[in-house]
């Protein structure tokens, strides 16, 4: 896999998105050597989906303590609902 990527962004294109992706290498073939990393972050995504949903019908909180206490709560009704409590 390493050898194929050092092919294709070997070639001289002129494309700066090519460059940055070369110069990630490593941050992007590290799935190689650590099987277990997701490829995405939708988990992470649907984590949060339940916050942004409240803030839109609520128009956000009217205070800072309002935020935090928000915040905690849906962090561990999140937790709580990973481990399956």
């Amino acid at each position: 896999m390493e050898t194929r990527f050092d092919q294709i962004f070997g070639m001289r294109t002129g494309y700066a998105s090519l460059e940055r992706l070369k110069a990630n290498k490593d941050e992007l073939l590290r799935v190689l050597d650590h099987p277990e990393t997701p490829l995405h972050t939708n988990g992470i995504e649907n984590d949060i989906r339940d916050y942004v949903t409240r803030r839109k019908i609520s128009f956000g909180t009217r205070s800072e303590a309002g935020r935090a206490a928000r915040d905690a709560y849906t962090g561990g009704k999140k937790t709580c609902q990973k481990l399956g409590l």
